[in-house]
């Protein structure tokens, strides 16, 4: 961990993804002055293959507390709560974790759904969530190309789709159910109480995502509403956001809004 930085950013990548999904990001936000954090969650578990079967036991929570480890060492080491930002999955463990206390602002980018943002009306057919069901949620497993292709990466050129494949890693089926089903959850994690949140909020949809779909990333949007969260949506823009063509744009808009919250 780095000292002295008045502007930490502590980045949480999504499900079967490391950190490498920030590359475009990262250099825009250090050239604005900000000091960034960019872990792999879990890497000696989530592996490219062969991974142990510890994996299959770790939880939602458990990657939550990872998190909130990391979090409170950068506020430790920095002085200042780190800013926070999530993607996909990630962007579900930043919610905890601001609900938790320990974000000095929150951006949730394309992010799974808390439990009270699923509805019958609202279903997730088409996302990760439909191939879950066929899994086993005691195993771990990693998606395979043409469902990630299919479900994440549809805005992304298909030459540098197999550079992205490579990058994939080994999740743990537990922790995917219990995205899917929070009020099963013992834990519990996936239930977020927004009352309890008192800094700057910004969830990101994109309206082809295929993964987080559009309709489920509005109602996490209007659930923040209520406590003064704002909200965008990008038209030409698909789960892979941080990856897609001009995600670059993407970096500069949270950063604008990061500087105008200040």
């Amino acid at each position: 961990m780095g000292e002295g930085s008045s502007k930490p950013v502590l980045f949480i990548h999504g499900a079967f993804a490391t950190n490498i999904i920030w590359a475009k990001f990262v250099p825009l936000f250090k050239q604005a002055g900000y000091e960034c954090f960019t872990p792999t969650l879990f890497p000696d578990l989530r592996m490219h293959r062969h991974p142990p079967h510890s994996l299959s036991k770790m939880s939602l929570q458990d990657m939550v507390d990872e998190a909130s480890e990391l979090a409170h060492e950068i506020t430790e080491d920095t002085g200042q709560k780190p800013i926070i930002i999530g993607h996909s999955m990630g962007g579900l463990i930043t919610q905890k974790l601001t609900e938790m206390g320990l974000s000095n602002k929150s951006v949730f980018i394309t992010p799974a759904a808390p439990g009270d943002c699923f509805n019958e009306g609202i279903q997730m057919g088409l996302s990760f969530i439909g191939e879950l069901k066929l899994k086993r949620p005691g195993f771990s497993y990693k998606i395979d190309d043409l469902s990630l292709d299919f479900l994440a990466l549809n805005k992304i050129p298909e030459k540098e789709r197999l550079a992205i494949h490579k990058t994939m890693v080994y999740e743990s089926g537990l922790a995917l159910e219990n995205i899917v089903n929070p009020y099963a959850d013992e834990n519990k994690t996936g239930i977020i109480d927004e009352n309890k949140i008192n800094v700057p909020t910004l969830t990101i949809g994109s309206f082809h995502d295929r993964t987080c779909i559009i309709p489920l990333v509005r109602k996490i949007g209007e659930k923040y509403a209520r406590i003064g969260g704002e909200y965008i949506e990008y038209p030409d823009h698909a789960h892979m956001i941080t990856m897609e063509p001009n995600a670059e744009d993407v970096a500069k808009d949270i950063l604008n809004w990061l500087a105008k919250t200040a």
